[in-house]
């Protein structure tokens, strides 16, 4: 099992992520007579950031489900059997798990996640490998403590009986442990182990004929094989022929005739042993170590679906990724055929995930949500297709929108750090294939591949609205003769900024991002027809708030009353000004009796100016922008209740 780098992969697009929670250290025979109340598990944060535990479970071993609890910064927790046992002896603080017990005879300890899966688990022993009873353990005294928190801790090498003394004696043992701290055993060195990592598995074909085990050498030395041996629940081979190059890849099968039919590649036998096709632990072992784990991979049924005339292991999709994760191993390409199936395997060679041929979804179909603003294809794998709109606003990553040939829907695009050879290019019909996801309440897709199809086509004319909302997104729009609300919120700060846009029907929000042509522009002033593409930034569900649209170019703000049009400050007067809510309305200009009041949070009423006054007593205390308007034209005033 390789703990350096965990890569969540679904399909082929991967984010790189460490591993976070180890289980380490473990009371699993304290010295008591009946109930073991001191029975328990620490698990540590190995991360720079706190980790909210919410709903993370304790599945093997024994059963507890994390309630609203967060674990700090490379800090540890306890769960225990008996909580208050743990705090009246220790002094320590410990959750207390729901159900079960531990094993003396060891056993699997498994946590995962709120999705379920794996995070961490250890098939701790009580002889072996493992720290023994002639050490303390087991009744004796001492817990077992994880030596290296960043190596393998399902390898009994890397644990050690405690040596910390409590000042707690039970029955005449000393107990021995760090309960809710760093441990302090140090584990003797051995030499280095051979980089051997499990990398494919075939364990369901026909009769067990085609099952094998590919491993890869990721080290520098050359790997001898008769030091290795193989194990499972039904098995141990240990009688292995050849060695494995730094780089290379060796492969152990149910019959080498066989399998050297359908691939032509050189294996060993397994000696018609087969592979468990509901799943096992496979564990790669130094024999000259005295059984030193080298690697372990528990693979399960579930790794694959299954499809009727089809034959297919399942392969690491990163050699650096830990293989013990389930979301690391997609199925593997190929192009072979066994009794009248299709196969798909490459052993000895280089993994390759299997793609499926995918229809095209439509923008409409990958861009729906629920009630709640919820995209229902949320984390499925997709093709789609569309115009490209826009520049891109995510240089050395992609950020643009497509949209279809009517301007109907649309999906925004997305990856941080890789433009998959693209260069943005407006007008461009592209294909996109990839995972569907949502950033706040924003459809979008993560792509894995940008092909351009044609380049130079039409671009849809924009969709005229009088507000914002989820049918807007990802569209291109145009709000009429609007006007910038408070021109003081033209900051050119930030990675962009956000305005809000006034006309007569409502008012709705303009983001200007710094990678556009209008950042470090003056404040338009004046009335325009503004274009842009719909968006959204609503970070909490349901998302059904906080639109916005996305002017592309300075083109996209379309005069239509000069600057000269907007009076002066001195040609209408308000006082006073603050007021309880009364203010006096004064000017020379012949001015409408209709008026727009735009509250603080972007929201318009109309108000009246009757006998030269405004009346906003009954509103709350707060900032407000008065929109009068006349034949000469239209100003912005502020106004303050108090």
């Amino acid at each position: 099992m390789n703990r350096i780098i965990l890569s969540v992969c679904f399909m082929l697009l991967c984010h790189s992520i460490s591993s976070q929670i180890v289980i380490s250290e473990i009371s699993y025979n304290p010295p008591e007579s009946g109930s073991d109340s001191l029975e328990f598990v620490e698990i540590y944060n190995s991360t720079a950031d706190a980790i909210n535990l919410e709903n993370y479970a304790f599945t093997e071993g024994f059963e507890y489900v994390f309630p609203n609890v967060t674990i700090a910064s490379e800090s540890y927790l306890v769960i225990a059997k008996n909580a208050s046992a743990i705090n009246n002896q220790f002094g320590v603080n410990a959750l207390e798990w729901t159900e079960g017990a531990l094993s003396n005879s060891g056993e699997d300890i498994q946590l995962v996640d709120d999705s379920g899966t794996v995070v961490d688990y250890v098939d701790y022993k009580p002889d072996g490998l493992w720290p023994s009873f002639d050490e303390g353990t087991n009744g004796q005294g001492a817990t077992i403590e994880l030596c290296n928190l960043d190596v393998n801790n399902n390898d009994g090498h890397n644990w050690e009986a405690a040596d910390n003394d409590t000042g707690v004696s039970i029955n005449g043992f000393v107990f021995k442990g760090t309960p809710g701290a760093a441990n302090t055993v140090m584990c003797n060195e051995s030499p280095p182990l051979p980089q051997l990592i499990i990398t494919e598995i075939m364990f369901n074909s026909p009769d067990g004929a085609l099952d094998f085990i590919e491993v890869y050498n990721a080290g520098s030395d050359t790997v001898f094989m008769n030091d290795v041996s193989y194990q499972t629940s039904f098995f141990t081979y240990t009688s292995l022929n050849g060695v494995v190059a730094p780089g290379a890849y060796f492969t152990v099968a149910t019959d080498e005739s066989v399998l050297e039919g359908v691939f032509g590649n050189d294996v060993e036998s397994l000696i018609n042993n087969q592979l468990a096709d509901d799943g096992d632990l496979i564990q790669l072992t130094s024999i000259s170590e005295g059984g030193a784990l080298i690697d372990s991979v528990r693979y399960d049924s579930s790794w694959l679906e299954e499809e009727s005339g089809v034959v297919q292991s399942v392969g690491l999709a990163d050699l650096t990724a830990d293989n013990n994760f389930e979301a690391n191993w997609c199925p593997m390409q190929g192009d072979f055929t066994f009794d009248g199936n299709i196969v798909r395997a490459n052993p000895n060679l280089t993994n390759s995930c299997y793609v499926p041929d995918l229809e095209t979804t439509s923008l409409a179909d990958a861009s729906v949500v629920d009630d709640e603003g919820v995209m229902i294809m949320n984390g499925e794998y997709a093709k789609v297709e569309g115009i490209v709109y826009g520049i891109n606003l995510r240089p050395g990553g992609l950020q643009f929108t497509i949209i279809n040939d009517d301007n109907t829907a649309g999906l925004h695009v997305f990856s941080s750090a890789d433009d998959f050879g693209y260069t943005v290019n407006e007008g461009d019909r592209v294909e996109i294939t990839g995972t569907l996801n949502q950033f706040n309440g924003l459809a979008q897709i993560g792509p894995d591949n940008v092909t351009i199809l044609t380049d130079n086509n039409d671009l849809s004319e924009p969709l005229p609205i009088f507000a914002l909302g989820e049918e807007t997104e990802s569209r291109l729009l145009i709000f009429e003769n609007a006007s910038l609300v408070d021109p003081s919120a033209w900051t050119n700060d930030g990675p962009g900024f956000n305005v809000e846009f006034m006309n007569p029907n409502g008012t709705i929000t303009v983001r200007i991002d710094n990678d556009t042509e209008m950042y470090d522009e003056p404040a338009p002033l004046g009335t325009y027809h503004v274009i842009g593409i719909g968006g959204q930034f609503d970070g909490d569900a349901p998302f059904l708030d906080d639109y916005q649209m996305l002017p592309r170019f300075p083109s996209d703000f379309i005069p239509v009353t000069n600057v000269e049009d907007i009076l002066t400050e001195d040609q209408v007067h308000i006082a006073p000004n603050p007021s309880s809510g009364l203010f006096n309305v004064s000017s020379d200009l012949d001015l409408y009796a209709k008026a727009e009041l735009i509250r603080s949070d972007g929201k318009k009423d109309i108000v009246y100016i009757e006998n030269a006054s405004i009346d906003i007593r009954s509103y709350s205390d707060g900032v407000y922008f008065l929109l009068c308007s006349s034949p000469d034209g239209v100003i912005i005033k502020k106004l303050i209740k108090n």
